[in-house]
């Protein structure tokens, strides 16, 4: 009967990740990391900006995660659920890709060895929702309001989607006036 870790092996031969023998550590914890109900979406070797380390990043339908294992250390994990994940955005460059996983807490950022992995994970921002929609209310939000004589009253912060030529020409408009 194949174990868990061929199976997980195996989802990534299906994903036609091009993994190097460098990330054999960070596979083989998979096997620890993953629920059984997990399937593999996506994985890459790559660079955790922030902290300059090594492994791999992968998604799964549960979450977005970077693992690093080294040798003799433990393993470092940087995990982002579903539901905490806004958006997966990525730009490719010559001969890498930076891949940026948005969650309302801030943003991840990551290095891809080959440039081409980045594209996987955004294809999951179609596949999943990441989050519920918030409710807006319909009343424009006021970050403060302050009545000066012989000035108009504007609010500060409104959620009116407007492009943005539109409210400087608006706003050039009033100035005019």
């Amino acid at each position: 009967a194949p174990t868990r870790l061929d199976e997980i092996k195996d989802q990534i031969v299906a994903l036609n990740a091009r993994l190097s023998v460098l990330a054999n550590e960070e596979v083989n914890e998979l096997a620890h990391i993953l629920d059984r109900d997990e399937k593999l979406l996506a994985i890459a070797e790559g660079i955790d900006l922030q902290s300059k380390r090594e492994g791999i990043i992968f998604s799964t339908q549960k979450r977005v995660a970077f693992i690093d294992k080294k040798f003799l250390g433990g393993v470092v994990k940087n995990e982002f659920p579903l539901h905490s994940i806004s958006s997966i955005d990525h730009a490719e460059n010559l001969l890498y890709s930076i891949l940026k996983v948005n969650t309302g807490a801030g943003t991840a950022e990551f290095k891809l060895h080959n440039k081409n992995d980045g594209r996987s994970f955004t294809g999951i921002n179609r596949n999943f929702r990441y989050s519920e929609p918030v409710k807006q209310d319909s009343r424009p939000l006021q970050a403060f309001s302050q009545s000066i004589p012989d000035f108009a009253q504007e609010n500060v912060y409104s959620t009116n989607h407007q492009q943005s030529s539109e409210l400087f020409l608006s706003s050039w408009k009033n100035w005019v006036n």
